[in-house]
């Protein structure tokens, strides 16, 4: 396609090459930017407002990994049930995490599907960050505050998993509320 065309280019087919861009490149757009990029190599030119709007319409996701089509996230969210109630060995989380887990988490508590876990003070946004870059699977994201981190898992059995793997990654009892033991 070239620009001359992009006058007529309907928001039908602006949606579809969309789809197609986010389909054939999963994972490798992360941003609206480089998403507006990619349809320009197509000779699509789009604002931002009108970008954002079609993301919404189309039903696209924003996640660790980049933007998914729901259907895309359907497929992965249905594989990560398929695998949740196995447990990660401790040696599966990867190395910053495991340190910055056995240094700073002082306590991990469970209410459904949200794993809340007590650092020492100041230390819940390095841990967070920790958290985002290992992309655990059935974490869908973390909030952190000064000594607290929320982590919001997509079900109650990936809670418990993620809670379990990290308690025994420190060495913590109690399979409802584990305390850290010094």
């Amino acid at each position: 396609m070239n620009r001359n065309n992009n006058a007529l280019m309907t928001k039908a087919a602006r949606h579809h090459m969309i789809r197609q861009l986010l389909t054939s490149r999963t994972g490798e757009i992360t941003n609206q930017d480089q998403l507006q990029h990619a349809l320009a190599l197509e000779g699509v030119i789009v604002a931002q407002p009108t970008l954002s709007r079609d993301l919404r319409e189309i039903g696209v996701l924003k996640g660790p990994r980049g933007y998914l089509l729901q259907s895309q996230q359907d497929s992965t969210s249905s594989r990560k049930h398929q695998t949740v109630t196995q447990p990660l060995k401790t040696q599966q989380l990867p190395h910053a995490l495991q340190r910055s887990v056995r240094t700073y988490v002082t306590q991990i508590d469970q209410g459904e599907s949200l794993v809340v876990v007590r650092t020492t003070p100041a230390a819940a946004q390095t841990v967070a960050s920790d958290f985002d870059h290992a992309q655990l699977d059935g974490i869908i994201g973390t909030v952190a505050g000064d000594d607290t981190i929320f982590l919001a898992c997509r079900s109650t059995p990936d809670a418990t998993r993620v809670r379990t793997t990290l308690a025994s990654a420190v060495g913590m009892t109690s399979p409802s509320r584990a305390t850290a033991t010094a």
